[in-house]
């Protein structure tokens, strides 16, 4: 099915990030392989990779036949690795989401922190808080 999600891209969203999309997308990414905001391999993350399905650090220099294909580094909002929304729990504070800014746009990576919504389609205010927090930290 390669050519026809590529057609479809190229049609539909051109410039999108294809997560796993090595070979289908020119801007494909990949799993750094953890889902905790701390890459495997820190501070060396390359953005080449021997191929699709590749996650992990990357190839290094040098390395032959590698393709461009970036480290999407994942991790939650919520304390505690919890992808769903559970009213109550903990959230990161600033200081994590830099420290996780750093060890992935910092090394060349995609940092991918994600919302948690709840069962009413809403965001949680302090969530929202965060969120502006970390988006006014960038911006300074």
């Amino acid at each position: 099915m390669q050519a026809e999600l590529t057609a479809l891209l190229n049609a539909a969203q051109p410039n999108a990030v294809c997560f796993g999309g090595a070979g289908i997308s020119p801007n494909a990414a990949r799993w750094c392989g953890t889902e905790q905001g701390d890459p495997p391999n820190y501070p060396t993350i390359w953005s080449t990779s021997p191929g699709a399905g590749y996650s992990g650090g990357g190839a290094p220099p040098n390395t032959p036949n590698v393709i461009w294909n970036p480290s999407g580094v994942d991790v939650t909002l919520q304390q505690g690795d919890h992808w769903f929304y559970t009213p109550g729990d903990p959230i990161h504070p600033l200081s994590d989401l830099v420290d996780f800014f750093y060890k992935s746009v910092g090394c060349n990576g995609k940092l991918e922190i994600d919302f948690a919504v709840s069962r009413t389609g809403q965001l949680d205010p302090a969530h929202v808080a965060r969120y502006s927090e970390v988006g006014a930290w960038m911006r300074a």
